[in-house]
């Protein structure tokens, strides 16, 4: 099929783009994106793979007669929520060069210079929605901060920093990493220390956590920074644990408090790592100190108790109450 020059099929334009690897050539007048089809033919079809939720385009198919060329002509739309592909017929008709009929909303008439109207035999030239693909959407990043409450000494000159993880986040954060940033008088960092919140935190959740400081130099305030990061596995948990909890009691040595008690399994199926915590809290409500242990049956099977005992240490003030938690995994 010879032609004297590639002329474009909206601005009618004597076009000198080259073609892309697809065939597609952007007019160097007006910039709409079209690809010569063989002469006579019809060609509809997408320049790209369908994306949900991308650009919307609107593509014209022309054919014309002998010795001359047809189009797939596109021009890009607005950014839509994804919707199923309406039918042809619904669809507005363009109004081609020389012809009568409505036009393509915020388009001008198409037209090939020196052909007539091309028309599709049998039918009347319809628009057909394609959708394009377009970038990728971002990704939402991992939000979330961590709440001091109090410190818990150690040995020596060090402490446990207590409070909460609270994720701010649409989704599960894993293990985020907390550091303790020492700070002199002037402000200037003299040390550092970090720890990680071992639990999984769903959105808008919070966990405990504790950081401690070994042997830290003279500081006169504590900055604490938190890196979380989305959780790429959700391990599933047993649910129907149920604890029994005794008192709590000063401890026989006197350096600290114990609880003992049980877990019963009013769940179906079996559980393992069974794991109890207790967080002290002060009048405030604010966390003195987190402990944890584990219940005595390596696995609990649905129907069965087991025993646990939790030691806790000394704390920076004495305890007004105390929460209790269970949980364990499934043993498959």
């Amino acid at each position: 099929m010879a032609v004297e020059s590639l002329r474009c099929p909206t601005c009618g334009a004597a076009d000198n783009s080259r073609a892309d690897a697809a065939g597609v050539h952007a007019c160097s007048y007006c910039n709409v994106r079209y690809r010569p089809t063989a002469a006579g033919g019809v060609s509809l079809g997408r320049f790209g793979p369908v994306a949900r939720g991308r650009v919307v385009a609107v593509a014209v198919a022309l054919s014309a007669g002998a010795g001359t060329m047809g189009f797939l002509v596109a021009r890009q739309s607005v950014t839509v929520a994804p919707v199923a592909p309406a039918p042809v017929a619904s669809l507005v008709e363009p109004r081609l060069a020389g012809s009568s009929g409505p036009a393509v909303a915020g388009s001008s008439p198409p037209a090939v210079a020196g052909s007539s109207p091309p028309t599709v035999a049998g039918s009347n030239p319809a628009a057909t929605v394609v959708v394009s693909q377009g970038a990728p959407e971002a990704e939402v990043p991992a939000q979330a901060r961590f709440e001091f409450h109090h410190t818990r000494p150690s040995a020596g000159s060090s402490f446990y920093a207590i409070g909460w993880v609270i994720n701010d986040s649409p989704f599960t954060i894993d293990m985020p990493k907390i550091t303790a940033v020492l700070m002199d008088p002037a402000g200037k960092e003299v040390g550092t220390a970090f720890g990680f919140a071992v639990d999984l935190v769903g959105p808008g959740e919070r966990v405990p956590a504790s950081i401690l400081v070994s042997d830290p130099p003279a500081h006169a305030k504590v900055n604490y920074e938190l890196v979380p990061r989305k959780a790429s596995y959700v391990p599933p948990v047993v649910e129907g644990l149920r604890l029994e909890p005794g008192d709590v009691v000063r401890d026989e040595f006197g350096f600290g408090y114990r609880v003992s008690g049980k877990v019963h399994h009013e769940g179906r199926e079996p559980a393992k790592f069974v794991q109890i915590r207790v967080l002290a809290k002060d009048a405030e409500g604010k966390l003195l100190g987190i402990d944890e242990s584990f219940a005595d049956a390596e696995v609990l099977a649905p129907g069965a108790s087991a025993r646990f005992t939790v030691r806790m240490l000394r704390y920076a003030a004495a305890p007004v109450s105390f929460d209790f938690a269970v949980s364990g995994r499934t043993a498959g």
